[in-house]
Formats: C-alpha cells, structure tokens, sequence
C-alpha cells in the first residue's frame, strides 16, 4: 500500500474510534512513547495501519489467559 492510499487519523479521531484521550496521546508524544506517527507543520497524523499495528503489540497475557489457552489446545 503506498502512501497516499494509507488512511491517515488525527488524534482526535484516535481519541474517538479507540477511547484513547487526546491529552495521553500528546503525552506520549512529549515522552517518546506510544505510537509512531507523522508530523505536518503543527498538524499530528497517524496511519491506522501503524496505531493498530502498536495497538496489537500492547497486549498483554495475563497467567489466567495462558492457563486457558493451554486448555484450549
């Protein structure tokens, strides 16, 4: 997918579609943490492809979800 076909949010439309607040995300920004993204001037962008990529990376597995996954198999 190139560039310009990538879907590109703000980050109050990241704040909105994934209950993320806007002060977090600029928090993160400030910090060095959280989600890549692109900045236009005074303008933040996030490719969706890139937040949901780091989203799924965030997870974390719990001993309980291990025990249940081990059961499951």
């Amino acid at each position: 997918m190139g560039a310009f076909e990538r879907k590109y949010l703000s980050p109050k439309e990241i704040s909105e579609k994934f209950g993320i607040p806007q002060g977090t995300l600029t928090q993160w920004r400030h910090l060095g943490k959280g989600p890549a993204y692109f900045k236009l001037g005074r303008k933040v962008r996030y490719a969706l492809d890139d937040f949901e990529e780091w989203l799924k990376n965030q997870r974390i597995l719990t001993t309980d979800a291990l025990e249940l996954s081990s059961r499951i198999r």
